[in-house]
């Protein structure tokens, strides 16, 4: 994970697009080949790090949620990423006689979605997320601000 952070922090850390496109393609890769959770929990601290040290270029808000959709379609790429499903897809297929599926057999419909999820992400979500709840303050932190909203909230 230290090598993973250290090459997408020398990348690019002062545009948040170049590096949202990149970190999509990193966790989507890797998803394909580990479980989506796995990838997940071992990307969040990555791009939390990255953002923490950007000084400001790089929103955690914006890069987040697209490390949990990235893990998500990435998985569907290969065999190995969903090991339990295609395990039992495969017997499904073999025992009625049908084709069974190949060791990347998802890997088109998977780039085209890691595509247009780049696409919305780096385009569309930097642009709409400006009109959403700004959450920076509440990122890391459980404490007292995110108690107070909660009971404010409440009273209304």
């Amino acid at each position: 994970a230290k090598k993973i952070g250290e090459f997408l922090l020398a990348k690019n850390t002062k545009n948040e697009k170049i590096f949202l496109a990149i970190l999509i393609l990193c966790t989507g890769f890797f998803s394909a080949f580990f479980s989506n959770t796995t990838t997940t929990a071992m990307f969040m601290p990555i791009a939390a790090g990255v953002c923490a040290q950007s000084e400001g270029n790089i929103k955690r808000k914006n890069i987040m949620i697209a490390v949990g959709y990235a893990s998500t379609i990435g998985v569907c790429a290969t065999l190995m990423g969903s090991l339990t499903q295609h395990q039992l897809a495969q017997g499904i297929l073999s025992e009625n006689n049908y084709e069974t599926m190949s060791f990347f057999y998802g890997m088109k419909g998977t780039a085209i979605l890691l595509a247009l999820m780049m696409i919305y992400f780096v385009i569309l979500g930097s642009k709409l997320s400006g009109k959403m709840l700004d959450h920076e303050g509440f990122v890391g932190s459980v404490g007292m601000r995110c108690k107070r909203t909660y009971i404010n909230r409440r009273r209304l």
